[in-house]
C-alpha cells in the first residue's frame, strides 16, 4: 500500500434498525482485506459523511463533501438505487470509484450503470421472488401478502407478486396495513385480522422490519391464526437478532434465506468466528457486505498501491470472489452472481429456533423479463435505502 492511506468518503445514513450498520461494514470490509479492525493506521481511511435517511439531496450533497472538501480518493456506504442518477455523473466527472451497499431492497436500474460504480447487495427482493414461487407451489391461490405502508413502497411486494404468478398463481390478495400519522410505528391489525375470519387465506405473507416485525410475529402467535394458517416472513424478520427477540414462542414459520450466520460452509465458519472473535459482536449481514468487498479489495493490492484506478475498475468489472456464502461479483452489466436462495421452515418453541431446508429457490438473471415488469408496475418515490428511517 501506500505511505499516506487511501480515503474514502462513506456515505451514511440513519439506520433506527441497525444504528451500528457502519462500522460493522467497515470492521468486515477490514478482515475482508485481511486487516485487523482495531490496528492503527489502516491503509484504507474511512471518512463517514452522514446523508440524513439517505434521500437524494442529502446523498449528493455528501458526495460533493466528501469529494471537493474531504478529498477522498473513493466512494463507498449505504445507498439506494434511486439516488444513483444523480451520484454518478459526479463520479463519472471526477474519474472517482464508488463501491455501495445495499440490501436489495430495488431491483438493479439502468440508472446504476457505470464503469465508476460497483455494488454489493444482499439482494432481498431475489428472497422475495423465490418466496412467491414456493408459496403458489406450496400452498395454492388466494393467499394474502400484508404490509406496512413503508414496506410497500419497494421492490420486495412486488418480487414476491412476480414470483408467484411465474409459478402459475393468478389470485393474490395485496393489503396495505393504515398509516397512523401520530403514530408512524403502529401496527393495526384489526381489519386484516377480521377479514382472515372471514376469508380462512390458505397463508400469510407478512413483509414488515425492525421492531414491527418482532411485534407483528408475537400478535401472530396469540391470535387464532397461529395454529391453522402457515405465516411466511421475509429474510431480514428471521435474522439472528430477531429470532433472539422471538425466543419462547410456539410457532412455526417460512421465510427465504440468502445467508444464515449458521451455514456450515468452511467459508462462512471461519468469517463468523474470526468476525465474533475481534470484534466481540454476532456476525451479521452488514459485517458479511463489507467482507466480500474487503476479499475483492485484496484482489487489487497492487492498483491500490499505485493508484491506479482505471486498473482496479477494470478488476472489478470482470472478477468475482467466492466467500462465506459463494460466489460474489459486484459490476451489474456482468450480471450479478445468481444467490442461493434456501427456503427455510423455522420452528420457535425454546430458546433456539429449529430451522430446516425445506425447498431451494432459483436466482433471476439481469436481463430477466420480469425486472421490466416490477420496474413499470412499481413507481415509489421512496429514496431510503431499506431500514433507513
Amino acid at each position: 500500500m501506500t505511505s499516506s492511506p487511501i480515503r474514502v468518503g462513506f456515505l451514511n445514513p440513519y439506520s433506527s434498525f441497525y444504528p451500528y450498520y457502519a462500522p460493522q461494514i467497515i470492521a468486515g470490509f477490514y478482515m475482508g482485506l485481511g486487516i485487523d479492525p482495531a490496528a492503527p493506521n489502516p491503509p484504507i481511511e474511512f471518512v463517514p459523511v452522514y446523508t440524513q435517511t439517505g434521500g437524494e439531496k442529502a446523498v449528493v450533497e455528501a458526495v460533493r463533501k466528501a469529494l471537493f472538501f474531504d478529498r477522498c480518493d473513493m466512494l463507498s456506504g449505504l445507498v439506494s438505487y434511486r439516488t444513483m442518477r444523480e451520484v454518478i455523473p459526479i463520479l463519472t466527472s471526477m474519474q472517482k470509484t464508488g463501491f455501495f451497499f445495499d440490501l436489495g431492497e430495488y431491483l438493479p436500474n439502468d440508472g446504476m450503470l457505470s464503469d465508476n460504480a460497483f455494488f454489493n447487495s444482499h439482494q432481498l427482493w431475489q428472497g422475495q421472488y423465490a418466496l412467491g414461487r414456493f408459496a403458489f407451489e406450496s400452498f395454492g391461490e388466494d393467499g394474502f401478502l400484508i404490509a406496512p405502508v413503508y414496506e410497500s413502497g419497494y421492490h420486495l411486494s412486488s418480487a414476491f407478486s412476480q414470483g408467484y404468478n411465474a409459478a402459475g398463481g393468478t389470485r393474490l390478495n395485496l393489503y396495505t396495513l393504515p398509516f397512523n400519522e401520530q403514530n408512524p410505528h403502529d401496527i393495526n391489525l384489526d381489519e386484516i385480522f377480521a377479514r382472515f375470519r372471514q376469508d380462512s387465506p390458505p397463508y400469510v405473507h407478512a413483509l414488515f422490519s425492525g421492531q414491527q416485525g418482532v411485534e407483528f410475529i408475537q400478535r401472530w402467535a396469540q391470535s387464532e391464526f397461529a395454529d391453522s394458517v402457515p405465516l411466511l416472513v421475509s429474510d431480514m424478520m428471521v435474522q439472528h437478532d430477531v429470532l433472539q427477540d422471538l425466543a419462547g414462542l410456539n410457532l412455526t414459520l417460512y421465510a427465504p434465506s440468502l445467508w444464515m450466520r449458521s451455514a456450515e460452509d468452511k467459508r462462512n465458519v471461519r468469517f463468523v468466528k474470526d468476525f465474533e472473535n475481534k470484534t466481540q459482536h454476532p456476525a451479521n449481514i452488514f459485517a458479511l457486505l463489507g467482507y466480500e468487498v474487503g476479499l475483492m479489495m485484496r484482489e487489487v493490492q497492487p492498483q491500490l498501491k499505485q493508484r491506479d484506478w482505471g486498473a482496479l475498475q477494470q478488476v472489478f468489472k470482470t472478477k468475482s470472489v467466492r466467500g462465506p456464502r459463494g460466489e460474489r461479483n459486484f459490476y451489474p452489466q456482468s450480471g450479478f452472481a445468481l444467490p442461493t436462495v434456501d427456503l427455510l421452515k423455522i420452528k420457535l418453541n425454546g430458546s433456539l429456533p429449529q430451522i430446516t431446508v425445506v425447498n431451494q429457490g432459483k436466482g433471476l438473471i439481469y436481463s430477466a423479463e420480469v425486472f421490466s415488469k416490477i420496474h413499470k408496475e412499481s413507481v415509489s418515490g421512496w429514496q431510503n435505502p431499506y431500514l433507513c428511517y
